[in-house]
């Protein structure tokens, strides 16, 4: 399933577009369900830590998945053997709220030093002396 102008909330410098990708749903088992996000992409606009400038940096996140279970009891004792990111489905209506997986992975994707084009290319030609 594809979705466009995504706009989660905690990301405040995303782009006019918004976040768009796919995504798909996997039953694991009765409590557990697989949700992979495909071919994301957004526009973040960002202030070069070098220059002060602002500039738009392209994300692009071929894949991200994620786990999503019944309730917090399997929740914690889930993120005791593993490493991944674990999301609760809302018992109440048995939706789950995608937007902290957006934001995990477009984080993931942020870089250590955020660069200009032009700083960016300065950068390199000092690196190469």
């Amino acid at each position: 399933m594809k979705f466009e102008k995504q706009f989660p909330e905690e990301i405040t410098n995303i782009g006019d577009q918004g976040l768009s990708g796919e995504i798909e749903f996997k039953s694991l088992n009765q409590d557990s369900l697989l949700v992979n996000l495909k071919n994301l992409s957004c526009i973040i606009n960002e202030i070069c830590d070098r220059c002060s400038e602002n500039y738009m940096r392209k994300v692009e996140i071929d894949g991200y998945s994620s786990r999503f279970v019944a309730n917090e009891k399997i929740k914690n004792e889930e993120e005791e053997s593993s490493e991944e990111e674990i999301f609760v489905i809302n018992a109440k209506d048995e939706t789950v709220d995608l937007e902290p997986m957006f934001i995990q992975a477009i984080r993931l994707e942020e870089p250590f030093v955020k660069l200009c084009k032009k700083c960016s290319e300065e950068v390199e030609k000092l690196s190469e002396l």
